[in-house]
C-alpha cells in the first residue's frame, strides 16, 4: 500500500486525476495505519520516548493507550535528551540534513532529517505546483525569497524546487535570491520577461515589501502573471485581495496567492487549496459561522492536510498536537499554535447547512486544520484577545498599505494606566517626507478604522469598550523602518507581532 501511494504521488498527472475521486474513508484508513506506525516507532525504537512516557516492556497499540499518552513539547522532551536518544535506533548515521529553527519563541533548535525524508515534500510540491499553476506546461520561473542558510523553509524549498526542475522535463527554472528584496525585484525585472509566469515564495512581509518596491520601480505586475506562495505568518483576505488586485488577477484565480502551514518541528503540515480558500473567504464574511466552526470570531488560517503523513489533534487548552515520523519522530507534540481540526465531511456539512453552495468536483477529501497563530501571538486588552490578523485586515484597506513593512501590537503601562498601541513600521522614505501634522492625522484615522473594525468583529472587545472606552481604545504610532520598537528587527527572518515589554 505504501509503495502504491508513493508511486501515485510521484506522478502528479496521475495523482491529479485520482485525488478528487478518493473517498474520505480511504484517508481515515491511512491515518489509522500511520498512527500505529508512529506508536510502534516511538515505543520500540526511540529511547528518549521510552523514558519520557515511562514505558516498560512490550506495548501494543490501541486507541485507548494512544489517548493516555502524554503531550510533549520542546522544553519537556526535545531539550531533555541528546540528539542520539531522540533519533530512531540512536543511529545518527541515517541523518542526511540538519536544519535550524528560527527562534520565534525562544532560542534556536536543531532538527535532523533522515535520508529520503524530504522526497514526500518534493512529490507534494510537484503535485501542488502542477495542479494549481501548470508548471508542467507553462514556462515558469520560481523565485525562492525565503531566508537561506540553516533555516528549514528556505533550504528545503530550494532543494525541493530544484529537484523538481532537474528530474522533470518541465519548462521550469529556479533562482534563489533569498530574502534580499532588491535582489528579488531585480530577478523579476531581468529574468521575468523570459517566462510566461513567475512564482514567488516568501514570508508575507518580504512579499509586501517586494511588491511595494516593484510598484515604486514602475513594474507592471500583470506582465509577469505572478503567483505568490507564503508561510510563517497569518494574513488577511484583504491582503490576498490587495495582491490579486495589484497583479490584475481575475476573481476565479484566488489560488494565485496561497499559503502553506509548516514548522521546523514537523516540516510541511498543510496547505491552502482552492476549496480551503473559498471556505475561508466565506468565514471572513460570516463571523457567526466562523465562530460556530472554530469557536472564535477571529478569522484563522485554514489549510487541508494529508492525514497519511501528519496526525493533528487538539489539546485541552486548544493548541495543536502533531504526530509524525522523521529524524526526531514526534507523538502529540505541542508546537503551541492555537487552532483545531475538522473532517472534510463535517466542514462541508457546516458550510452547506449555512446556505452556501460550493463546487466539490475537483476537491480533495483531506481534513481541515485551522490555525489562529502562536499561543503567545495575540494580546489581551482588558481580557479581550486581539489577533494580528484583525489589525492586518484594516491596514490593508488603509492609505498606508503600500508604505507598510510590518506592525506590532502592545499593551503598555504608563503612569499606572494601560494603553493599547499599534505600531506601524513604514518605509523610511515615506516617513521622512510626511509632515508631523499629516502623520498625526493618519495615525488617528487608522486608529479609528481599527476601533470600528474591532467593535464590529470582536464581541469581547465591543463589550469591554462599552464599559471603559477611553481605557482600551487603540492608539497608532507610525515609526520609520529599523527604529523604535523595530530597531532590532532588521535582520530577523520573521516579524514579531506582539511587543512583550511595557514602558
Amino acid at each position: 500500500m505504501k509503495k502504491i501511494d508513493q508511486f501515485v504521488l510521484s506522478r502528479p498527472k496521475l495523482a491529479l486525476k485520482l485525488l478528487p475521486h478518493i473517498p474520505e474513508r480511504y484517508w481515515e484508513f491511512k491515518s489509522r495505519i500511520y498512527r500505529r506506525n508512529i506508536f510502534d516507532t516511538m515505543t520500540l525504537r526511540v529511547s528518549a520516548y521510552k523514558k519520557f512516557a515511562h514505558l516498560r516492556g512490550a506495548n501494543k497499540y490501541s486507541d485507548a493507550i494512544w489517548k493516555k499518552l502524554p503531550e510533549m513539547d520542546k522544553s519537556n522532551y526535545l531539550e531533555k535528551f541528546t540528539f542520539s536518544e531522540l533519533t530512531p535506533d540512536q543511529n545518527l548515521n541515517k541523518v542526511s540534513v540538519w536544519s535550524q529553527s528560527s527562534g520565534y519563541s525562544g532560542r534556536p533548535f536543531y532538527w535532523p532529517r533522515l535520508k529520503g525524508q524530504d522526497s514526500i515534500v518534493t512529490d507534494i510540491a510537484d503535485l501542488v505546483l502542477t495542479s494549481f499553476f501548470s508548471i508542467d506546461s507553462v514556462p515558469t520561473l520560481i523565485i525562492v525569497g525565503f531566508s537561506l542558510g540553516n533555516w528549514i523553509t528556505g533550504e528545503l524549498l530550494t532543494a525541493t524546487t530544484k529537484e523538481i526542475a532537474n528530474r522533470s522535463n518541465y519548462p521550469l527554472a529556479v533562482i534563489t535570491p533569498g530574502s534580499d528584496i532588491d535582489a528579488v525585484v531585480n530577478n523579476i525585472i531581468d529574468l521575468g520577461p523570459l517566462y510566461e509566469q513567475i512564482i514567488i515564495f516568501g514570508y508575507p512581509p518580504m512579499i509586501r515589501s517586494a511588491v511595494g518596491l516593484g510598484l515604486a520601480k514602475n513594474i507592471k505586475w500583470s506582465n509577469y502573471k505572478p503567483k505568490v506562495i507564503v508561510t510563517g505568518e497569518g494574513y488577511s483576505e484583504n491582503w490576498r485581495d490587495y495582491l490579486l488586485k495589484t497583479f490584475e488577477t481575475g476573481p476565479d484565480k484566488i489560488i494565485d496567492v496561497m499559503g502553506f502551514y509548516g514548522a521546523a518541528d514537523a516540516g510541511l503540515i498543510g496547505l491552502e487549496t482552492p476549496l480551503s480558500i473559498l471556505i475561508r473567504r466565506i468565514l471572513n464574511s460570516d463571523s457567526v459561522l466562523c465562530k460556530k466552526i472554530t469557536g472564535k470570531d477571529n478569522l484563522p488560517s485554514l489549510v487541508q492536510y494529508n492525514p497519511a503523513i501528519k496526525i493533528i489533534e487538539t489539546s485541552d487548552s486548544g493548541e495543536l498536537l502533531l504526530s509524525s515520523l522523521g529524524g526526531s519522530p514526534l507523538l502529540k507534540y505541542n508546537i503551541h499554535d492555537v487552532g483545531g481540526t475538522m473532517t472534510y465531511s463535517a466542514m462541508i456539512d457546516e458550510i452547506r447547512s449555512a446556505g452556501y453552495n460550493i463546487d466539490l468536483a475537483k476537491s480533495w477529501s483531506w481534513p481541515f486544520c485551522y490555525v489562529f497563530g502562536r499561543s503567545d501571538g495575540s494580546i489581551s486588552v482588558d481580557g479581550a484577545n486581539i489577533y494580528p490578523s484583525s489589525i492586518d485586515k484594516v491596514i490593508q484597506e488603509s492609505c498606508l498599505a503600500e508604505k507598510l513593512l510590518s506592525f506590532r501590537l502592545a499593551v503598555l503601562e504608563e503612569f499606572g494606566h494601560y494603553k493599547f498601541v499599534v505600531y506601524l513600521q513604514c518605509r523610511a522614505d515615506f516617513v521622512r517626507t510626511i509632515s508631523n501634522e499629516e502623520k498625526s492625522r493618519t495615525e488617528k484615522k487608522i486608529a479609528k478604522k481599527i476601533l470600528d473594525s474591532l467593535l464590529a468583529d470582536n464581541m469581547d472587545y465591543a463589550k469591554r469598550y462599552s464599559d471603559r472606552a477611553k481605557a482600551i481604545a487603540p492608539c497608532v504610532e507610525i515609526i520609520s523602518e529599523g527604529s523604535g520598537v523595530f530597531v532590532n528587527e532588521i535582520n530577523k527572518i520573521k516579524h514579531r507581532y506582539v511587543q512583550a515589554t511595557t514602558r
